[in-house]
C-alpha cells in the first residue's frame, strides 16, 4: 500500500543523495586531472604537427635531387614562358585560320569585280527604305475597315445601283407627287374652312359677350347700377349668339369629283415611289419626303464612298507594282553578291558584314607576311632560355607555378618548424610536463560523471515528486476513509427507507387493484352489456378503461374517443350513463329522462338505439323528449 511504500521511498532518496555527494567529489578530482591531461594532450598534438611539417619538408627536398632553383631563376622562366605565349599568340593572331582562308577565297570570288562603294550602298539603302515605306502603306490600307454607316450603304447599293432611267423616272414621280400633294392639301383646307365658317362667326359673339360680362363685373365694384346694365348687355349679346348657332352642327364636308380624282393620282404616285424606296430599305414612318431625301443622300454618299474606294484601290495597286519592281531590282543586285534573303534589309546587312570581313581578312594577310620573320627570331631565343633551365634542374619549365609553390612552402615550413619547436619547449617548461604521460591521469571522464549526476538528479527529482504524491495520497486516503464511514451510515439509512417505501408501494398497488376490481369491473361489464347491441351501428369496439375513460379499438390498437363521430359519441355516452345508473342504484327503482340526445344519428343508428330503449323500458321508466318525428322511438 501507499503507507507501506513511504519508508522505502525515504531510504531510496537518502541513497541517491549520498551518491550525488560522491559524484561531486569525483567530478572535482576529475576536473583537476582533466586540466593536466589537456596540457599533455596539447603538447603531444603540437609535437605531432612539428613532425608532420618535417615530413612535408623532406618530401619537397626529394622532388629536387639536383638542387632547388632560386626564386629569381623561376621568375625569369615564368616571364620567358609568358613572353613566348605572347609571341605565339601574336603570330597566330596575325595568321589566318583555315576557316578564315576559306572565307577569304569565297569573298574574293564575290568581289572579283570590285567592292561596292559606300555611295552605292547608300543608294541601295534608300531603295530599301522606299520598299519598306510602300509596304507600310499597303498594310495600312489593307487593315482599313469601313464604318458601320458606310458598310450599311454598300449592302444596300453595291451590285444593284439604280439605273439612270429609273432615277429619272423616280425624280419625275416625286416632283409630280409634291405638286399634286400641295393641290390636294389646299383643297382639303378650303373644304374645312367652309364647313367651320358659321361656327367661327358664332364664336365671335361669345367672345364679345364674355368681354362685356367681365367689364360689367369690374364696374360693379365702382358703380353697381352701371355694372348691372353692362352685364345685361353682355347677356343679350350671348343670347343672340346662341340664337344664331345652328342646331345639330354643320353637315359633313365631302370631296368634289376633282378632289377625289387628285387623291387617287396622289396614292398612285405614293405606290410608285415607295416601290423604289422600299427596295433599298427606306421604309420609315416619317413619310415619303423624308424617305426620298434619305434615299438621295444615301445614294450620293454611296457614290462618294465608292469613288474613294476605287481611288484607294488604284493607289494600292500602284504601290504594289512599284514595290514589286523595287524588290526585283534589289534581288538582282544582291544576287550578284550571293545574298538570297527574302528581306532586302537583312541582305544589305549581310553584304556590309561580308565587305567588312573581306577588308579585315585582306589586311591581316598582308600584315602577317611582313611581321612573321621578326616573331620567329624572338621565339627561338625564348625557347633556348627555357631549354637551359630544364637541362640544369631536370624540371619542365611549364611547371614553374608548382616550383614557385614548392619554394614558398619550403621556406614557410622551415620557419614554422623553428618557431613551433621553440614554443613547444617553452610550454613544456612552463607547465612542468615530463617526457611521458603519468599513470594517475587515467580517470573517469568529466562528461560521464556529469551524465551520471544528471541521471541521479533526475531520479532524485522524480522520487521527491513521487514521495510528495504518496504523502498527499495518504492524507487524502485518511480523509476518504472518514467520508466512507459516513457514507456507509447514510447507505444503511437509505436501505431502510427504500425497504419501507417498497412495501408501501406494493400495498398501495394492491389496494388500487382491489378498488378497480370492486368498482371499475362492474361498471365496465354493465357498459359492455349496453354497448354490445350497438357495436354494429358504431362499426368499432368501444371499451371502458380503468380510469373511467372510453377507448376505441381499431386495427388492434386503442384510440381516443375523439375519433368517434357526434352520433357515435352520443350512443357511447348513453351506454356509459346507463351503466352508472345500474351500478349506483342497485336494486332500486330508477327512471331516465332523455332530452333529444340523438340529433346526430342517421336512421340506421336511430333504429338500433330505439330497440335498445324499448328493451330497457321493460325494467325502468324512460322519459324521452324529441322535437322531430324522425327521432321518435315509439314508431
Amino acid at each position: 500500500t501507499v503507507r507501506d511504500s513511504l519508508p522505502r521511498k525515504y531510504g531510496e532518496l537518502s541513497d541517491i543523495r549520498e551518491r550525488l555527494e560522491e559524484n561531486n567529489r569525483l567530478s572535482v578530482a576529475a576536473q583537476n586531472a582533466s586540466t593536466r591531461l589537456a596540457y599533455y594532450q596539447q603538447y603531444e598534438r603540437d609535437a605531432r604537427k612539428i613532425k608532420d611539417k618535417e615530413a612535408e619538408l623532406a618530401a619537397i627536398s626529394e622532388r629536387y635531387p639536383y638542387g632547388m632553383p632560386t626564386e629569381g631563376e623561376v621568375i625569369a622562366v615564368r616571364e620567358a614562358i609568358i613572353r613566348k605565349s605572347g609571341v605565339i599568340a601574336k603570330k597566330e593572331g596575325k595568321a589566318l585560320t583555315g576557316d578564315d582562308l576559306l572565307r577569304l577565297d569565297r569573298l574574293k570570288i564575290l568581289f572579283s569585280e570590285g567592292v561596292p562603294s559606300e555611295g552605292e550602298l547608300h543608294r541601295v539603302e534608300e531603295k530599301i527604305s522606299e520598299y519598306e515605306r510602300l509596304g507600310y502603306r499597303l498594310s495600312d490600307t489593307e487593315g482599313t475597315r469601313r464604318s458601320p454607316d458606310a458598310e450599311a450603304l454598300f449592302k444596300k447599293f453595291s451590285g444593284r445601283e439604280p439605273r439612270e432611267e429609273r432615277l429619272a423616272e423616280l425624280e419625275r414621280a416625286y416632283s409630280d407627287y409634291k405638286s399634286l400633294s400641295v393641290e390636294v392639301n389646299a383643297a382639303q383646307q378650303y373644304s374645312s374652312l367652309r364647313a367651320s365658317e358659321p361656327r367661327r362667326k358664332n364664336f365671335a359673339f361669345y367672345i364679345i359677350a364674355a368681354l362685356v360680362l367681365l367689364l360689367g363685373v369690374g364696374l360693379c365694384f365702382i358703380n353697381a347700377a352701371i355694372g348691372a346694365v353692362v352685364m345685361a348687355v353682355g347677356a343679350v349679346i350671348a343670347a343672340i349668339g346662341m340664337a344664331l348657332t345652328p342646331r345639330g352642327g354643320t353637315a359633313p364636308s365631302r370631296y368634289s369629283a376633282e378632289l377625289f380624282e387628285k387623291s387617287e393620282r396622289l396614292r398612285e404616285y405614293e405606290r410608285r415611289i415607295n416601290a423604289v424606296l422600299f427596295e433599298y430599305g427606306y421604309s420609315s414612318d416619317a413619310g415619303i419626303p423624308y424617305n426620298y431625301k434619305a434615299f438621295c443622300d444615301g445614294l450620293c454618299r454611296y457614290g462618294e464612298l465608292k469613288a474613294e474606294a476605287e481611288s484607294a484601290e488604284r493607289e494600292r495597286q500602284s504601290n504594289k507594282d512599284s514595290r514589286r519592281a523595287i524588290f526585283t531590282e534589289l534581288s538582282s543586285y544582291f544576287d550578284r553578291y550571293g545574298q538570297s534573303s527574302e528581306s532586302p534589309r537583312r541582305s544589305l546587312d549581310n553584304l556590309r558584314r561580308d565587305i567588312e570581313a573581306y577588308l579585315s581578312l585582306s589586311a591581316r594577310a598582308s600584315d602577317r607576311k611582313r611581321e612573321g620573320e621578326s616573331l620567329d627570331l624572338e621565339l627561338s631565343e625564348l625557347e633556348r632560355t627555357l631549354s637551359e633551365f630544364e637541362a640544369r634542374y631536370g624540371k619542365r619549365s611549364g611547371d614553374y607555378a608548382k616550383i614557385l609553390t614548392d619554394i614558398a612552402d619550403f621556406k614557410r615550413l622551415q620557419g614554422e618548424i623553428s618557431e613551433a619547436s621553440a614554443a613547444l619547449e617553452d610550454f613544456k617548461r612552463e607547465k612542468g610536463l615530463t617526457d611521458g604521460r603519468p599513470a594517475e591521469l587515467e580517470f573517469e571522464s568529466v562528461e560521464a560523471l556529469a551524465d551520471k549526476r544528471t541521471a541521479l538528479e533526475r531520479a532524485k527529482s522524480q522520487l521527491e515528486v513521487e514521495i510528495e504524491r504518496y504523502e498527499s495520497s495518504v492524507e487524502r486516503l485518511e480523509r476518504l476513509e472518514g467520508e466512507c464511514e459516513e457514507a456507509r451510515a447514510r447507505l444503511d439509512e437509505y436501505k431502510k427507507t427504500y425497504k419501507l417505501l417498497t412495501e408501501t408501494k406494493k400495498l398501495v398497488e394492491r389496494a388500487d387493484a382491489q378498488l378497480k376490481e370492486r368498482y371499475v369491473k362492474p361498471l365496465s361489464d354493465s357498459f359492455k352489456e349496453y354497448i354490445l347491441p350497438l357495436s354494429e351501428a358504431i362499426g368499432e369496439s368501444v371499451t371502458l378503461t380503468a380510469d373511467y375513460g372510453l377507448k376505441l379499438e381499431r386495427g388492434g390498437a386503442l384510440h381516443s374517443e375523439k375519433h368517434l363521430s357526434t352520433g357515435e359519441n352520443a350512443i357511447c355516452m348513453l351506454c356509459y350513463r346507463l351503466a352508472l345508473m345500474k351500478n349506483i342504484y342497485k336494486g332500486g327503482e330508477v327512471f331516465c329522462i332523455l332530452d333529444d340526445p340523438f340529433t346526430g344519428l342517421d336512421s340506421d343508428k336511430m333504429r338500433r338505439v330505439s330497440k335498445l330503449l324499448q328493451k330497457l323500458s321493460e325494467n325502468m321508466q324512460i322519459i324521452y323528449f324529441t322535437c322531430h318525428e324522425s327521432r321518435d322511438i315509439s314508431v
